[in-house]
């Protein structure tokens, strides 16, 4: 019973200040990647511009990997090699070299050396993790040529140690280094810009999703979306393709894209975590623990240089990929309140997705050691922007969803108010007191005492929208069994076991259950009955029980057969069902009593009671 209520997890202030620190670091490595960036600013690179075709040094290459010679080859080439093979292309330089002249273009996960008619004249050797370890990461390379050069061979090889390099050979560029870098930078300005613009919209979510709490508790899990959405502009910006300006900056870009791929799933993970049912937070819970022992793992491997980023990324895209099953499971397959609308969405996002790993896997041919995945990325930018659209849609319904239960609540708590004021009730509370007065004076100002509560409590419930100490609803409901006492004193009685007052409710929420025990309960025995009305604190909740040995009932034809109380206990029970996501159960069979168990979950019940 306290399972089903409990479906929605709740973030506390601990996780939302992660979240906040998290989106900070975030923040923090997006500016750190930029001050990599070149100067784009410069006097030399403002001044002067370029000519895109001028600049293109792509066609009529000679394509090698030593054992096959292809020529007349434009670029980029896509070479069917394996690790350790070094694959060369040639090409006659032009005639007139110009002093100042360089030729430009981006190596992934490769080790770059450049030959003028067999003389070395650049080498790359990586990205250098330490003093004594290297990877082939990806970066730029400038290569200067003299006039000296002009009309000779140059060669350029490319050699990769990893197990599934794709033996992509990249576009070259020849000018002077401000055009060269010039192109380089605008060619990759639009993928700068989408991923800012990715970033802003994950920022945008968080903020968002911190706004959402205030009305649904299930939205909060969009601030873990936010941020993993923030991570993907990250990614997106560290495959665009920036020259830097200083060495260590390809090796900045580098740490940041594998760290934000492995800290992806983990995010995604507990966004799911987050939304499904308890009976699943175990399995995702422990795909959680995989994912951080494994970035964990790599981190050291790669450090220590034993097994590189590069070489896990495999592992990585595996992780990327089982919480995104997951989630189609749980939003498409499984969850049967998620509208239309938000499961179709997020089910084109998901085959998106999968339609880029297979055009990476299948068309590329093994992509994650080639260190591109520009569809992958693309793909999973799909998807992300599917699930935004899947927020906007959520928070539409619910906003819309909000709207129309306040104005059910107001009526239900209007018609709960004019039910308790039943106007038979009142005549014969006066009655009694009128005929107390001169036989018992005292006895009849106790009686006004209890009337006076009773009336005053309907009337404020008319103005008193807010959640109110149970103290209050026990003053009601001591007031109208003391009046109920008065009148059968030979049939009824009241048990108070009252072990906590401490938690909100609802007003008019408790006091209906109790008249239904007494009005269809008590009085239709034979014999006197007894109400007992109990409270008890337990680890997660508060349980209001009122507990009768009257005749009893079928539940199911409880407003059919019981007329206006019936209704009082429905409003009551949608009451405290939609204000604090408190559950109702009605136990009862005609002959052995009734049993109501109020459970209100402590969460939303312990508010300021001073």
């Amino acid at each position: 019973m306290v399972d089903e209520m409990d479906r929605t997890y709740k973030i506390t202030n601990k996780e939302w200040l992660f979240v906040v620190l998290f989106a900070v670091c975030i923040f923090a490595a997006f500016v750190l990647l930029f001050t990599s960036i070149s100067d784009r600013n410069g006097d030399e690179m403002s001044q002067e511009g370029y000519d895109k075709e001028l600049i293109s040094y792509n066609e009529e290459w000679t394509v090698s990997d030593g054992t096959v010679q292809q020529e007349d080859t434009s670029l980029p080439f896509l070479a069917d090699v394996n690790k350790d093979t070094t694959i060369s292309i040639s090409k006659k330089l032009p005639e007139s070299l110009m002093g100042g002249t360089y030729l430009g273009f981006r190596s992934d996960n490769v080790f770059i050396s450049v030959y003028i008619d067999s003389q070395l004249i650049y080498s790359s050797s990586g990205l250098n993790i330490s003093d004594e370890v290297t990877i082939a990461g990806e970066k730029w390379n400038f290569v200067s040529l003299s006039p000296e050069h002009s009309g000779k061979i140059i060669t350029v090889t490319f050699y990769s140690p990893y197990r599934y390099y794709t033996g992509l050979i990249p576009c070259m560029t020849l000018g002077t280094l401000s055009e060269v870098r010039l192109y380089s930078l605008s060619s990759a300005s639009g993928s700068v810009y989408l991923s800012i613009g990715i970033i802003a919209i994950g920022l945008i979510m968080l903020l968002l999703s911190i706004l959402n709490t205030l009305t649904d508790a299930s939205l909060r899990s969009y601030a873990y979306l936010s941020i993993y959405v923030t991570l993907l502009g990250l990614m997106m910006v560290t495959k665009a393709q920036l020259p830097r300006s200083y060495e260590n900056g390809y090796y900045i870009e580098y740490v940041i894209f594998h760290i934000a791929l492995r800290l992806s799933p983990i995010l995604y993970c507990l966004y799911c975590y987050v939304r499904i049912e308890k009976k699943y937070r175990n399995l995702l819970g422990t795909l959680i623990l995989f994912d951080v022992c494994s970035f964990l793992a790599c981190s050291l491997l790669h450090y220590v240089g034993v097994y590189d980023f590069t070489e896990s990324l495999w592992l990585a895209v595996f992780l990327f990929t089982i919480p995104l099953l997951l989630n189609f499971y749980f939003d498409v397959m499984n969850r049967r309140s998620a509208s239309l609308r938000y499961k179709v969405v997020t089910a084109i996002g998901v085959c998106v997705y999968f339609g880029g790993l297979f055009s990476e896997i299948v068309l590329r041919a093994s992509f994650w050691m080639s260190g591109s995945m520009t569809m992958l990325i693309a793909c999973i930018l799909v998807f992300a922007v599917s699930q935004s659209i899947g927020l906007i849609f959520l928070t539409y319904e619910l906003a819309s969803e909000q709207i129309k239960i306040a104005k059910e609540l107001e009526e239900k708590r209007v018609k709960l108010m004019m039910s308790q004021m039943q106007p038979h009730f009142i005549y014969n509370a006066l009655s009694i007191i009128r005929g107390m007065t001169l036989e018992d004076p005292e006895k009849a100002y106790e009686m006004i005492y209890h009337f006076s509560n009773y009336l005053k409590h309907n009337i404020a419930s008319l103005k008193d929208n807010d959640l109110i100490p149970f103290s209050k609803e026990l003053e009601h409901i001591n007031a109208y069994t003391a009046i109920e006492c008065e009148r059968f004193k030979d049939q009824l009685s009241v048990v108070y076991d009252i072990r906590t007052v401490n938690f909100l409710i609802p007003p008019l929420t408790v006091e209906p259950f109790v008249e239904n025990a007494i009005k269809h309960g008590i009085r239709k025995r034979a014999q006197k009955g007894a109400v007992t009305i109990r409270t008890e604190m337990k680890e997660n909740y508060y349980l209001i029980s009122i507990i009768d040995d009257g005749v009893g009932f079928d539940p199911s034809v409880l407003q059919e057969k019981y007329g206006e109380s019936g209704i009082g206990i429905e409003n009551a029970s949608y009451r405290l069902r939609e204000l604090m996501g408190a559950h109702v159960n009605i136990k009862s069979m005609p002959g052995c009593g009734c049993t109501v168990s109020i459970i209100v979950p402590k969460v939303l019940s312990e508010g300021d009671l001073g």
